[in-house]
């Protein structure tokens, strides 16, 4: 039987996902239809370009997103 928990941090020993299992999750959650309408705006820069421009959007775009999961997990573990 599975034991209830509230909102309480879960142990590191009844955790059942690692690193590897939310980098696919997210990087998964992060291929939309916005990645598909950006590449088609941006065909006339030619595919390196585009590409390029589509990265730095998307570690501009992330960042608070990953500050925000670095203060949440200091603020848990401590």
């Amino acid at each position: 039987m599975e034991k209830n928990s509230g909102i309480e941090p879960i142990e590191k020993k009844d955790r059942n996902l690692n690193g590897m299992d939310f980098f696919l999750l997210w990087s998964g959650a992060a291929v939309s239809l916005a990645e598909i309408w950006a590449g088609g705006l941006l065909v006339p820069l030619g595919f390196l370009s585009g590409f390029l421009v589509i990265i730095i959007g998307h570690i501009i775009g992330n960042t608070p997103l990953a500050l925000g999961v670095i203060i949440g997990s200091r603020k848990v573990s401590s």
